[in-house]
């Protein structure tokens, strides 16, 4: 596909929240870690949803890419939507 992959620079406070999520995550345990592993889940699966749609799809000029990215992009709305529901099941 001739495509060179890089974090831009305005990605790295992502991953900086990516560290410290893990940092949350590891003093959980029991229901507290489910509900704050689910809340991350649909917050980042949203987040790479609307970049994708703002910001990728956009900007992609290769067709390859464009329908790779657009064949995937299902899977990550279907696994986020999963999250929420068992985050909304855990909240009843």
């Amino acid at each position: 596909m001739d495509i060179d992959i890089f974090t831009p620079v305005c990605h790295r406070a992502e991953t900086r929240g990516h560290k410290d999520a893990l940092r949350t995550l590891e003093a959980l345990s029991g229901a507290a870690f489910d509900r704050a592993f689910l809340e991350h889940e649909v917050s980042f699966h949203k987040a790479v949803i609307d970049a994708v749609n703002s910001s990728l799809l956009p900007a992609l000029k290769n067709e390859e890419a464009r329908a790779l990215v657009t064949k995937v992009a299902p899977a990550f709305q279907a696994h986020m939507l999963a999250a929420q529901a068992l985050l909304d099941k855990q909240n009843e």
